[in-house]
């Protein structure tokens, strides 16, 4: 099983700060559903409560689409079939493995890493599944891990990467201030579209947190919200 980072109490506060209420929803969302595909949680075999939640039930078969024979909500979901039908797939792991577990020497070396992330963020829009099934290495251990002490010192654009394969890295970016003024200065609609993009991996829709758009859902959470941040910190 890979390591999933959980965001603190205080960097969704922040979420919620820079990119309001339905941006917030739409992280929780698809951390849980990482989460959940971490633990092998399809919808043969998952939170019973969870997969009846039509935003997880849709984005575990957008992942596994051989699941949707077992969700009724999955077989009733159009636009599901829809983005199925426009993905396309990139089974070829062998070579992009093999370069994140090249050597020690190769790994600390900023150009080459640089790349490599630029690769990540395509392979995980092609085959969310690599999330789950990447061959561990010190490198992808440490993006997926969040360590962003060791990115501090990488360029914008790497930083920008980051911030695609996991929008918490914009958090933990502003906390250090070691950051471009101007992705300071546009942070919040940069969050947003990177939490757009983040859960897209997943066929999660952009306008699914609509409805909570003025809705403070840290403080008064509706029984839905509360069952995701519960399965998400437990």
């Amino acid at each position: 099983m890979k390591k999933i980072y959980i965001p603190t109490e205080e960097e969704l506060k922040k979420i919620q700060q820079l990119s309001g209420n339905d941006k917030l929803y739409m992280y929780i969302l698809t951390k849980v559903v990482e989460k959940m595909l971490n633990e092998g949680m399809i919808i043969k075999n998952g939170d019973k409560e969870l997969i009846t939640i039509p935003e997880i039930a849709s984005a575990i078969c957008y992942v596994y689409p051989q699941e949707i024979m077992y969700s009724d909500i999955a077989k009733q979901d159009l636009n599901l079939f829809m983005r199925l039908i426009e993905r396309i797939p990139n089974n070829s792991v062998e070579y992009f493995e093999y370069l994140f577990d090249a050597s020690t020497t190769i790994q600390y070396d900023q150009n080459l890493v640089s790349k490599l992330i630029s690769l990540l963020c395509q392979r995980l829009h092609d085959d969310p599944r690599y999330r789950f099934n990447y061959k561990e290495s010190d490198i992808l251990n440490s993006i997926f891990e969040i360590d962003y002490l060791r990115f501090n010192n990488y360029n914008n654009e790497t930083k920008d990467n980051l911030m695609t394969i996991d929008p918490i890295y914009l958090i933990k970016f502003l906390e250090d201030s070691k950051i471009d003024r101007d992705i300071i200065r546009e942070s919040g609609n940069r969050l947003s579209d990177k939490i757009n993009t983040y859960s897209s991996r997943y066929g999660i829709n952009k306008e699914i947190g609509f409805n909570y758009r003025t809705r403070d859902i840290l403080k008064r959470p509706d029984e839905k919200v509360k069952k995701l941040v519960r399965f998400m910190n437990k």
